[in-house]
């Protein structure tokens, strides 16, 4: 508060006074207002200026007051949610007891059919009950779909339930940083899922120029602001890569790098990068860590060794499989190669049109059209291309003044050998109609002497040629033996082999030298549709100007890098679910995002994602009460997803809803010595020579289908004495074949004691035998999968008690136990989170008044000190007022 201010006493102007008059007033009418204001909204500052600090702790404990309250109201919609759970599932536990104890009551052989049908009925209700808990609503909210709270969870489909919901929890936060679940998933209570069928198979995608920093090395990415140092021995620069999102940003920072006289660069295989750099002035090329960096090693680039001038290949960057991700970059990768020519904007990516090693190590030629033929050569923007497996020999169109006289000189020996071969024309006096022909393969040159007069023929042309054998020559189709090799052509090269022959695997691009570009070269390839081209944006100046450049005959390359297959997608997968059938065709999906929508948005009752790994897809059933199984379609799609359901690797332990396959040997009480044979399956087949050849198996080994499959196959007598039988699974949906290459008769015995061959689905149910007049004989699918689900449990015991199977009566029953046990565990997790969400509201209402008290200390007023103060410092003002009036009626007669 300030004080009074005080008068001079000496001799002071009038002026002088005034002013100090008016600054007193002024205080005290300042205090007297600010003291009115904090007594009247009980605020000690209304602006952070008045005391910074305070303000400070104040807008603080604001902050974290409205945050807490927030936290409150979400605490309190949470046990809303929670409380309406718990009284839902209450009723869940009650019902599935009752039938367990209807259940329990018609297990018996002696219950009749009426009271059978009675329980049956009960259970058919307890279904729709089910149905309709799964489906309570509480403010608008599902509380059974999972974090899918809009959509109705359980759909009753003919005699099957169908769930739309989904397994992930709603989670809110019941404090700062600490998170609580408002719900219980239909999948957590009732079940509705099936479990996963695992993508077995890493569908390893490719690694592309497109493809994120962030997808690499198992979904870890690359460290942030990383760096590489690059050396060749001599000299060394710093790249920074922090600024990289994506491998081609990481490639054209290596290629833009600067490193002093050579050039860098750097091409994307499938798998990873290879960073050359060019061989003149020697040294050695390293790529290291900046400090402690990692990003070289991230990259797979890191070598301290060094690689002298030859490429650096880098490590697989395993990119994690994306929604983005297309399904012609699974599986492994396509092999590929930069065709790169001098100047800018004429690079090429080229890689091959199919995953796999098969186009490895393929040579792309680009030859001059006008040169290997007498035909004319194309022009720029008709450009071809000529894949060969096998090797070709160097070819050269050779051409005279005149008529009739051009030739095709053609190597006699396949390969690169004989490329670039020049052939000369040199005079001799002399010589009359005769020639003579040498190749020199030091120069690479064919020198064709002729008379200088010019009265050799080019019929002795061919001749000498011929009999020099390095090449052999043809006449065009206007041929003259007799037409003479004009003076005018001697002393120059008549005929160049250029490009034109190669090695096996080599690729032929026949341009318009000086005139076709690298789009022209690009169209040509991917038109040809062995490989694929496109223009390398790193080496363009522009968007624009991008591909314009001509392609050079000198450019040549090689593919490496191809791995793995390609996806089969047109074949497509076949789903048998709850006995319907549905062929799911991938053919014109692009990505993985839209194989995923097509499986999802199947009537099949899918669920289908991404792995958590990154690597796969799995797919799981929706539909509960039914079998679930994923089988092939006529080609490899669902093995190369890993989804098949029945493969060389399933257990027989896990046939026929776990029963396995009984062979004879468990059959009896006292089984044999292991190394006794007993037979459980024989397949008779018919020899061709009127007799017949049995194959006896004694599965009682054998622990998958693989091994069931190896049995057959290599059987002592299979592939011998007229006998071709082979084992396989079916290419068309699931199951074992059993196939007579010879097309002859066939028939699957299963021997008394044994199950085997029923259990493998080879002979019907309650059957002995199965007999094929055309040699084939495709088994059922035995492994049959189910959705782990209440509903699931309550359709097979009706089944059971309706059908009076006792046995599965009785593993009916004991699923409904486990039923039980998922229920009531689902109630006491909600119990025990009301009891935390609970004990949680309370210390937020306590610590509520403890942060108001603190703000309250902050920023409100003492109004006890206030009045005080302002009593004070009325009296003050009035004291002013006084002194002030006194002091103005004074006049120079006071002071003499």
């Amino acid at each position: 508060m300030a004080g009074i201010v005080p008068i001079p006493n000496s001799r002071i102007s009038g002026l002088l006074a005034r002013e100090r008059l008016t600054k007193q007033l002024q205080a005290d009418q300042l205090d007297v207002f600010r003291l009115q204001e904090q007594i009247s909204t009980g605020r000690r500052i209304t602006l952070p200026s008045e005391d910074a600090p305070a303000a400070l702790r104040a807008i603080t404990l604001q902050r974290l007051i409205e945050r807490k309250t927030q936290i409150s109201s979400n605490v309190s919609t949470g046990l809303s949610y929670l409380d309406a759970t718990w009284q839902s599932l209450s009723d869940v536990s009650t019902l599935l007891g009752d039938i367990r104890g209807a259940a329990v009551g018609v297990s018996g052989t002696a219950t009749t059919e009426e009271q059978r049908q009675t329980v049956v009925n009960d259970i058919n209700r307890a279904i729709e009950q089910l149905v309709n808990i799964g489906n309570t609503r509480f403010r608008g909210r599902y509380l059974f779909a999972g974090s899918q709270t809009n959509v109705r969870p359980y759909t009753i489909a003919g005699d099957k339930v169908l769930y739309a919901g989904d397994s992930k929890s709603i989670r809110n936060f019941s404090d700062i940083g600490v998170l609580f679940e408002s719900n219980a998933t239909g999948q957590d209570v009732f079940g509705g899922i099936s479990a996963q069928v695992l993508g077995g198979t890493d569908l390893n995608p490719q690694v592309t120029a497109s493809t994120r920093l962030s997808s690499l090395n198992g979904g870890s990415g690359v460290s942030p602001n990383g760096a590489l140092q690059i050396s060749d021995g001599f000299n060394t620069v710093i790249v920074d890569v922090s600024k990289a999102t994506t491998v081609g940003d990481v490639a054209r920072f290596i290629e833009s790098s600067g490193l002093p006289g050579r050039a860098l660069s750097v091409t994307i295989t499938g798998s990873g990068l290879v960073v050359d750099i060019d061989d003149a002035g020697g040294g050695n090329l390293t790529i290291t860590e900046v400090a402690s960096g990692r990003a070289a090693r991230e990259l797979g680039i890191l070598n301290r060794t060094g690689v002298l001038t030859g490429p650096l290949v880098g490590s697989d960057l395993n990119p994690v499989v994306l929604k983005t991700t297309r399904l012609d970059d699974l599986l492994g990768s396509k092999a590929t190669t930069r065709l790169e020519s001098p100047g800018s904007n004429n690079d090429l990516i080229v890689s091959a049109a199919a995953n796999g090693a098969a186009f490895n190590d393929v040579t792309i030629q680009i030859v001059d059209s006008a040169r290997h033929s007498l035909a004319p050569g194309v022009s720029a923007g008709d450009e071809y291309v000529e894949y060969s497996e096998a090797s070709r020999a160097a070819t050269a169109a050779v051409r005279f003044g005149g008529a009739g006289n051009d030739l095709v000189l053609e190597a006699s020996a396949p390969g690169v050998d004989f490329n670039n071969v020049q052939i000369f024309v040199a005079g001799a006096p002399g010589i009359g109609p005769g020639a003579a022909a040498a190749y020199d393969p030091i120069t690479k040159r064919l020198t064709i002497t002729v008379d200088s007069a010019g009265t050799t023929t080019i019929d002795e042309v061919v001749n000498a040629v011929n009999a020099e054998g390095t090449f052999t020559a043809t006449g065009e189709s206007a041929y003259d033996p007799a037409a003479t090799i004009p003076t005018t052509d001697i002393g120059s090269f008549v005929g160049d082999t250029g490009n034109s022959g190669g090695a096996a695997k080599t690729l032929y691009v026949y341009v318009e030298n000086g005139r076709s570009t690298a789009s022209h070269v690009a169209a040509a390839i991917n038109a040809e549709g062995t490989f694929t081209a496109s223009i390398d944006a790193r080496d363009s100046q522009n968007l624009a100007s991008a591909g314009v450049g001509v392609v050079s005959l000198a450019a040549t390359a090689t593919t490496a890098a191809g791995s793995g297959t390609t996806f089969d997608k047109a074949s497509g997968i076949r789903v048998v679910n709850s006995g319907q059938t549905f062929d799911l065709d991938f053919s014109l999906a692009e990505t993985v995002d839209e194989l995923l929508n097509i499986l999802n948005g199947s009537d099949a009752g899918l669920l289908a994602e991404i792995n958590e790994a990154g690597n796969g897809i799995n797919i799981r059933s929706r539909l509960s009460g039914g079998t679930f199984q994923i089988g092939e379609n006529g080609g490899q799609t669902a093995s190369q997803l890993g989804v098949r359901t029945l493969t060389g690797e399933t257990k027989l332990a896990d046939l026929n809803d776990g029963i396995g396959v009984l062979t004879k040997r468990d059959s009896l009480i006292e089984p044999p010595a292991p190394s006794t044979t007993l037979t459980d399956v024989t397949i008779v087949v018919d020899d061709g020579a009127g007799g017949t050849v049995e194959l006896a198996l004694d599965l009682s080994t054998a622990k998958t289908i693989q091994d069931v499959l190896d049995q057959v196959n290599n059987h002592p007598l299979n592939n011998a004495a007229g006998v071709a039988i082979r084992a396989q699974l079916t290419s068309v949906g699931n199951g074992v074949e059993i196939v007579d290459l010879n097309g002859r008769p066939l028939e699957i015995q299963q021997e008394f004691g044994s199950h085997a061959a029923e259990h493998l689905g080879l002979i019907p149910a309650g059957q002995t035998s199965a007999t094929s007049s055309v040699g084939t004989i495709v088994g059922r699918d035995t492994h049959v999968l189910r959705t782990d689900s209440v509903f699931t449990t309550l359709v097979q015991l009706r089944d059971a008690i309706a059908a009076n199977d006792v046995e599965a009566m009785g593993r009916a029953i004991a699923k409904i136990d486990a039923d039980l046990n998922r229920a009531s565990f689902a109630r006491s997790d909600v119990g025990a989170r009301q009891q935390a969400l609970e004990l949680s509201q309370r210390n937020l209402e306590d610590e509520d008044v403890r942060l108001r008290s603190a703000l309250s200390d902050a920023i409100d007023v003492d109004l006890v000190e206030a009045i005080s103060n302002l009593v004070a410092r009325q009296a003050s003002l009035q004291a002013s007022l006084q002194t002030t009036a006194s002091i103005l009626q004074m006049s120079l007669l006071n002071f003499l």
